[in-house]
């Protein structure tokens, strides 16, 4: 779900999101980021949900959750 808020000097898009998980085709999960992603570099943008990548220790410390999925890539570059 998204939801475009315009005010006098910003416009805010706030997503809800589930991203598809890890063994689903590569064109859904394409279509999923490339929507997500396709918001103008001045508006601000907020994006919460199950995103369906575990970034892992490594990056999270001792809030991280297990090991690093192949989905976090796309999580971390957004």
């Amino acid at each position: 779900m998204k939801i475009k808020i315009v005010t006098e000097n910003k416009i805010g898009n706030i997503f809800s999101v589930y991203a598809p998980q890890v063994d689903r085709p590569e064109a859904e999960k394409e279509a999923f980021w490339c929507m997500v992603t396709a918001v103008a570099e001045s508006e601000v943008q907020l994006v919460a949900g199950d995103l369906n990548g575990h970034i892992g220790e490594e990056v999270m410390g001792a809030h991280g959750f297990g090991v690093r999925n192949q989905e976090v890539k796309r999580i971390l570059v957004c």
